[in-house]
């Protein structure tokens, strides 16, 4: 049953009262591409697509709005080759991707693309190795710091933390290693209030402690300590043998 409404410029399938300029009461079957849009004036131009890629001939089913600053794209497609989420947004550079989903059985990922559109700058998966380009805060965001990419207000527990270090002080028990004498160390600490070589109390509180670099530093002292006690038993050693001889 095919209807019309004069008056209104309407046309209805399977009743005789539209309701819209075109109304389908019933199963409908649509095949073939196309757009379904909706805009009125002054407001946004909302689109619904229906089709097939043009180059893989899969299944796509697009949302399209726009307004003066560009146009953004929500897309489902049905393929394992392609994503089968996006959210793109078109502006005067082009169109642009701003979140993909897609994956397969063995794994299923969810990523944020850089603003340049040509990088993901996050990704999760669901196999577990998800990553993010960049900065992150978390509990405060203040992350302006470029030499560090992790920041966190309150603190981090864990079992095990491994640090890299390419300057381990195993030197200081080498021959030539100059090992300051215990009268150069005293001096040093009633004019800094510190020992040579350790940061001060100062320079902790404004730049914080490098954990692989403060533990390479104690460890150096620990070792310099160690040769002061090994030159101070060969001295008590000594002083033995001579009482021992009186």
């Amino acid at each position: 049953m095919i209807a019309s409404d004069i008056l209104n410029n309407a046309v209805g399938i399977g009743t005789t009262q539209p309701e819209a300029l075109f109304h389908v009461n019933g199963n409908s079957k649509y095949k073939g591409n196309g757009w379904f849009s909706s805009k009125s004036e002054g407001a946004l131009d909302v689109a619904l697509g229906l089709g097939q890629n043009k180059n893989f001939d899969f299944p796509v089913v697009e949302i399209k709005t726009s307004d003066d600053g560009g146009t953004s794209y929500s897309q489902w497609a049905a393929s394992r080759w392609a994503h089968h989420f996006s959210i793109k947004r078109q502006s005067g550079s082009g169109v642009r991707s701003i979140v993909n989903a897609g994956g397969d059985d063995g794994n299923h990922y969810l990523s944020l693309i850089s603003v340049d559109g040509s990088t993901e700058a996050a990704r999760i998966s669901s196999n577990g190795d998800s990553f993010i380009k960049g900065s992150v805060g978390i509990d405060t965001d203040k992350t302006a710091d470029g030499d560090f990419r992790l920041f966190v207000e309150k603190g981090i527990r864990t079992r095990k933390v491994k640090v890299d270090n390419n300057s381990w002080p195993d030197y200081v028990f080498l021959p030539n290693y100059s090992l300051l004498s215990l009268k150069e160390v005293e001096r040093f600490i009633d004019a800094n209030g510190h020992l040579p070589g350790v940061p001060s109390a100062a320079e902790v509180e404004k730049n914080g402690v490098d954990l692989g670099d403060n533990q390479a530093t104690l460890l150096k002292k620990i070792e310099e300590l160690t040769l002061y006690i090994l030159k101070q038993q060969k001295e008590i050693d000594e002083l033995k043998k001579i009482v021992s001889t009186r």
